[in-house]
Formats: structure tokens, sequence, C-alpha cells
């Protein structure tokens, strides 16, 4: 979630306590279902629609063995409805409706939203039961889903920005389960899965007991929890959820070159960053803030595109990829002329914030930025994926409205001291797609993604 990862910088923080009791500022409370589902539940009396986020814990995605797709092809076709439904039925019908539901494969997790205007809601809400309860597995739309995924495998393999996510996330965590999940997978996956393989996540993942709930909108808490029954309650009690596994993240500090031909050299820097507390975990996105957020101010705009006019600008944010670390990705899309003196400026920046910290100033704009966005976000129709994205990064469900206190109570020796403490140590790693290497300083050179294996060895 795009407004997820600038606020929190998508990064894994855990709950330590502590905070002081405000007045809460959105009403958010712990409910549960006539039923005994447990929910999560936000007034939002002036919303027209009413919205169900959901999420059922998987850890099939990142198993490591070769049928790594099984998730992905099964949220494909819970998506579409039941076995009773012709092709594109569905999406007509919820058309009509003006709402909707999707599901899709994380990690960790299986997740999911439904949405529709709240007079409209128990119909859509209906489509999303029976999708779960009869779903579409048979071999015929199987066969079609995986050509669907085949097709899209076969374009990531052929997109630089694919490429590039790809080889930056091998580049660490290679030989890890999470690997073929994070990596985009290859196609021999994809025909790997079975009917059988479907069936069976399908039965590992979906249960009551499994579930986690965030229901935002107009609709009372009554209502909510009765309209929650409707549509989960005749899941199973219980099911064998996979293991989590670890991701064993590493840190190569290597700079890898892939040659191809591309108009503009894509460039992504980085490397593991070491969980969190609820507080450190604030002040961290802060510091990586400072790197790239804000048009004209950031240290990456200025240092990138004002001084040396290489590109129009950088990003930098840590990307959760389990419970214990995340990875800090620094990506910039530059002037193939010009790789060398971005690579260099990027390690100087990033140097510079290592050693020298932010200044005060810095902390005004970014604690500014951070609860202007919180609250633009809360008022929205998707407040309530933002509550459970929070939630399944480990903080508490009332997070958002304990956030302003510790944004103001953070101060730049708090965030300093995580730059120093928790952010990768020089040099980091730098994954680089160009069209050739003069004069440009790596570790490795290669002209297939089949041969990073030889860089890490």
């Amino acid at each position: 979630m795009r407004i997820l990862s600038t606020i929190f910088g998508a990064c894994s923080i855990f709950f330590a306590g502590g905070l002081n009791a405000q007045s809460p500022q959105w009403p958010i409370t712990e409910s549960r279902s006539p039923a005994g589902l447990r929910f999560i539940y936000l007034d939002q009396g002036d919303e027209k629609a009413q919205t169900f986020a959901f999420a059922f814990k998987d850890g099939s995605a990142v198993m490591g063995a070769d049928k790594d797709m099984t998730a992905l092809l099964g949220a494909s076709l819970l998506g579409e409805g039941t076995q009773a439904m012709e092709a594109g039925e569905l999406d007509e019908n919820l058309k009509d409706l003006q709402g909707g539901y999707n599901f899709s494969p994380r990690a960790h997790h299986l997740y999911g939203v439904v949405s529709a205007p709240v007079e409209k809601f128990s119909a859509v809400g209906a489509y999303l039961k029976q999708a779960m309860e009869m779903p579409r597995f048979t071999e015929a739309n199987i066969k079609r889903i995986r050509q669907k995924a085949a097709d899209s495998v076969k374009r990531g393999l052929e997109n630089p920005d694919s490429i590039a996510s790809r080889l930056f996330r091998t580049l660490h965590l290679y030989g890890s389960p999470y690997l073929s999940f994070i990596a985009g997978s290859q196609l021999a996956s994809v025909n790997a899965v079975t009917k059988a393989d479907i069936e069976n996540w399908h039965k590992s993942v979906l249960s009551r007991e499994n579930l986690l709930i965030v229901a935002g909108g107009p609709m009372s808490e009554a209502q909510a929890g009765a309209e929650i029954d409707k549509i989960f309650g005749a899941l199973p009690e219980k099911s064998q959820v996979p293991p989590r596994a670890n991701a064993n993240v590493l840190a190569p500090a290597k700079t890898i070159l892939l040659l191809k031909d591309v108009k503009q050299s894509i460039i992504l820097a980085g490397g593991p960053v070491s969980r969190t507390n609820i507080n450190e975990g604030v002040a961290r996105s802060i510091g990586v803030g400072v790197l790239s957020e804000g048009s004209g101010t950031s240290r990456l705009f200025i240092a990138l595109r004002e001084k040396l006019g290489a590109t129009y600008g950088a990003s930098a944010s840590t990307k959760q990829i389990d419970g214990r670390t995340s990875l800090l990705q620094i990506s910039a899309s530059v002037a193939n002329g010009k790789v060398q003196d971005v690579v260099s400026t990027i390690r100087q920046e990033y140097t510079r914030l290592r050693l020298d910290g932010i200044t005060p100033q810095e902390l005004s704009n970014m604690v500014t930025t951070r609860k202007t966005s919180i609250s633009s976000v809360m008022r929205r129709a998707n407040a309530a994926s933002f509550i459970l994205d929070n939630m399944l990064d480990g903080r508490p469900f009332d997070f958002a409205n304990r956030y302003n206190e510790i944004v103001d109570n953070t101060n730049t020796e708090q965030v300093n001291n995580v730059i120093n403490d928790r952010l990768p140590r020089d040099p980091l790693s730098f994954l680089i797609i160009t069209p050739n290497a003069n004069g440009i300083k790596a570790d490795c050179i290669i002209k297939s993604e089949t041969e990073l294996s030889k860089c890490l060895q």
C-alpha cells in the first residue's frame, strides 16, 4: 500500500508499550460478531461505502518448494466466483452492484478486501462467501489461470524494472525459502501446480481461527458483526496453517552489473535492516524519509537532480521481509552515461546520513508530512486496509490513534541513534542494469539473470 509505505516505510515493527493514553482521534474498537468472530471496527459515518479488509495467515508462499505459485493461482481463482458461474459472470454482477472483492497472496498472509455501497454490501458479500465455500477449482479453470499466470511471468522476465527488483532480492535472499515468492517465480513453478495442490492450500488456510478482519464504513458495530457472520461464519473453525519460515537475509555489500539494452539505467541500493520496536520504527521511517521524501527538499532529490542532473528523483523505503528483518531499498532511474556518478553520490549521501544524522529542520518537515498523511488516509475508504496492514506488521489495532503522540515525542537524537544502530552499515549493496560497464566500478558483471549465482559464491 503506497500510503502505508510513505508513512511507516513499510517496515516491520513490534509494539513495546509505554505510550501515554490520549483521547482517541478515530473511533477504532475491538469487537466480536454474534458468532464470536473477532474484528476491528472503525466507525466512518460519513463514508458511503462499507469495506472489510481481512487476512488469513498463510506461510505456503515461502515454503521453498517448487510449487510456490499455489497461493497465487488459488487466490486468482477465488477472485472469479463459484464453480456455477460462467467466465466473466461475476465481474458483470459486481459491476451492477458498484462493489467488488479481491484476494492477493503475501509472504505470510492471504489478503483480501470486499467493498460496496452500504445498501449493496450484503449482495457483494454473498458472492465472496460463495467463492470461499464453492471455489472454481476445476481442471479447466486451473489450466486457464495457469496460462494467465505464465504469461505474466514471461512479461516479468523481460521487464527491466521487474528484473532489477528480482535480482536485488535475490542478492539478499540467496538460498532462502523466501526467494521464490518474492523474486516472482519461474515458469516451471507455474506449470507444477496441480488441482490437489490448490485444494489442499484452500483447506489449510481458510478458517475462522486463522482470520483477522477490519471493518470500516458507515455500518454500526452490530451491523458489521452480522455481515461478518454471514460472509465468514460458515468457514471451518480450524485449519493447519503452513509454518512460517525465516528469511535469512544476507548483506553481500557487492556492486553487480547486469548488461542489458535499456534507455535508462536502473540502480537499486540497500541492505538488511534489523527489526525495531514501535518507537524506533517511527524514528527509522523518518530517517529514511529524509533521503527521498519531499520534491525539492529531500537529500537525494537535491543531490541527484538539482546538482548532478542525472535523474528526476529517487525513492528510499524499507520493505518487510519477515518478522525479524526488512530490506532498505534506494531506487533511481538515471541517464546511462551518469551511472558511476549516481552510485558515488548515493554512497556519499547515505554515509552522510549515517555519520551526521538529520537536522532539527528536517525532523520538523517529516513530522508535518507524517501527521498530514495519516490524517488523510484515516478519512478515506481504504482506512480499514490501512489498519489491517499495521496489524499484520506487528502494530496494535489502534496504532493510528497513538501515532501522532509518538511522532511529536520523537527527537533528532532518537532518529540519529536508530539510523546508526538499525540501518545497513556501509558499504551498501548495488544492483545496476545498464547497457555497458564503461567507467563503472563493479564487483561482478553478468549478461543474464541466470549468471547471478556466480557473483554470490
